[in-house]
């Protein structure tokens, strides 16, 4: 059942690719089955190579230091979300380049990894090029994980895709105007960003977001639309001006600003439920 759920996700994701796209996603997707999907739709792929790719896969040729063509074969076991007739009408091998890409960046916990390709010219696609690329896949990572916080989203309890997806519509509906409102200043400051020729990546949301409110009550009072157009390209200025300091390569460490109080938890019924005297000093005795 987990199987057929995922494939049925995986099938929606890969129809909304057009042909000409690249898509570039974590290892979780980087598979044989995966790969020759994508190249049937005319995408291409660009993905760190999965742990387990490893003794499945062939070097054919040398196209630089650490850079290969690769020749993928076809394992005996099917994927879960594909039927094993569907396997079975797989092409033996697949044709795939692995670049390693060095990673000494501060922050991160690999010094290298390989990436996976079906981008094969090493001339037009040199491989200096995907080590920007993948990279910037953790700036994506980044911005899931500021959504996820300021829609207050970043702990979904359930597992199964079905629950989960009935869980973010129920949030949804509760949260509706903050996601329409984070959607609106993002647009906002796109649009500055574009016309005052600004790096929408270094564009404060913190404070932008407070000039959108100063402004909001005096473009609301002005009548004149040329006034109002007037307003509106003082506050695309304000929002284009307002930038963070340039900071390539910033550690983003996964921890807590605010711990959560010391109090034990409530694991039992509030009228029989006895607290813990002491509790700073208190420890769990093993048995």
């Amino acid at each position: 059942m987990i199987g057929s759920g995922v494939a049925h996700s995986r099938w929606r994701l890969w129809r909304l690719l057009e042909k000409g796209c690249v898509l570039l996603a974590d290892r979780g997707f980087c598979g044989f089955a995966d790969y020759w999907t994508l190249l049937q739709r005319g995408v291409d792929a660009v993905m760190r190579l999965h742990a387990r790719r490893g003794p499945g896969a062939r070097k054919i040729k040398i196209l630089a230091k650490g850079d290969w063509l690769v020749e993928w074969k076809k394992t005996g076991a099917a994927p879960k979300w594909m039927t094993p007739e569907q396997w079975r009408a797989l092409p033996d091998t697949l044709l795939v380049r692995h670049i390693v890409v060095p990673a000494a960046i501060k922050g991160f916990r690999t010094q290298a990894f390989t990436v996976a390709t079906t981008l094969l010219d090493a001339k037009a696609y040199p491989a200096a090029a995907f080590a920007d690329l993948y990279l910037m896949r953790w700036k994506g990572e980044l911005f899931l994980r500021d959504i996820k916080i300021t829609m207050a989203m970043d702990r979904l309890r359930c597992q199964s895709p079905a629950m989960v997806h009935k869980e973010l519509l129920i949030h949804l509906a509760s949260e509706l105007a903050r996601r329409i409102a984070y959607n609106l200043v993002r647009a906002i400051m796109l649009q500055a960003a574009r016309q005052y020729r600004a790096d929408p990546l270094r564009l404060s949301l913190t404070g932008n977001r407070a000039a959108i409110r100063v402004w909001a009550p005096r473009l609301a009072a002005i009548r004149s639309q040329r006034q109002r157009r007037r307003a509106l390209a003082a506050l695309l200025w304000r929002i284009a001006d307002d930038q963070v300091h340039l900071r390539p390569n910033r550690a983003e460490p996964r921890a807590r600003k605010r711990r959560p109080q010391n109090y034990s938890s409530l694991n039992a019924p509030r009228s029989l439920y006895k607290e813990i005297p002491h509790r700073n000093r208190y420890r769990k005795v093993l048995s």
